[in-house]
């Protein structure tokens, strides 16, 4: 998801940011639920926001070019090792 965002930020997808934020939410509410009930699901809206995130992140695979995608997995990893968006981005989320 993380990718996914920082390409939207390179300019490939018309989703904002914010909206990738909320996808991940939704991802960890179901997993929440999942600990809890054992089940596995994600309501109808929210499988449709988080099916806009996927179309998304398929259209960056095939448009956006193999550069832009390394240099934000580069960035992901940049972030992992605890630098902060702010020092690595394109611009300011």
């Amino acid at each position: 998801m993380l990718v996914t965002g920082l390409l939207i930020e390179a300019g490939y997808g018309d989703i904002t940011f914010e909206k990738v934020k909320e996808a991940e939410s939704i991802l960890f509410a179901a997993f929440n639920r999942a600990r809890h009930s054992d089940l596995w699901m994600l309501e109808e809206e929210e499988f449709q926001h988080f099916a806009t995130l996927v179309t998304t992140y398929d259209y960056q695979m095939r448009r956006a070019p193999l550069a832009v995608i390394i240099e934000a997995s580069h960035r992901l990893e940049r972030f992992r090792a605890g630098e902060s968006f702010d020092r690595i981005g394109y611009r300011s989320a």
